[in-house]
């Protein structure tokens, strides 16, 4: 019995931890803001020329190290290869402003706080988008399905 509620205990354990940590890798394809779905069930494995991940901030390469800030759980980074399907994309603030937002305001996206409005994301990945208020500012929340 004491093993049963041991390991039970540690299941549990194991579980709150992953939900509170269990934020996915932040996904960039050819330097386009994008998500582990749309790699899965958008991009034919046949355009992918390479695929890297990269799992600590430390492993990042100097030509990434501008997204170390939101590769807490590691970067994933796709190119396509140079034939690839043209997928939409726009900018963060674009999407902005789409919500009536200051262009230049920050957004969040799959909780994290992207500065920079002039980088772009797939269209594939507006799925569920809100305003919030986050530290007393209206901002855009991006979020992208569990896996």
């Amino acid at each position: 019995m004491k093993r049963f509620l041991y390991t039970a205990l540690l299941f549990a354990s194991v579980t709150v931890f992953g939900q509170k940590t269990g934020q996915s890798p932040f996904v960039l394809i050819d330097g386009i803001i994008s998500s582990e779905k749309m790699i899965k069930s958008d991009v034919p494995k046949g355009e992918i020329q390479t695929m890297n991940v990269y799992k600590t901030k430390s492993a990042i390469p100097e030509n990434l190290k501008s997204w170390a800030s939101v590769s807490d759980n590691g970067l994933t980074e796709l190119k396509l290869k140079k034939n690839a399907s043209v997928y939409d994309r726009i900018s963060l603030g674009e999407v902005n402003e789409q919500f009536k937002l200051p262009k230049n305001n920050p957004v969040y996206v799959d909780g994290r706080k992207i500065e920079n409005t002039d980088l772009k994301i797939y269209g594939n990945v507006l799925d569920n988008m809100e305003v919030k208020t986050i530290d007393g500012m209206q901002v855009l929340s991006i979020t992208f399905p569990a896996k």
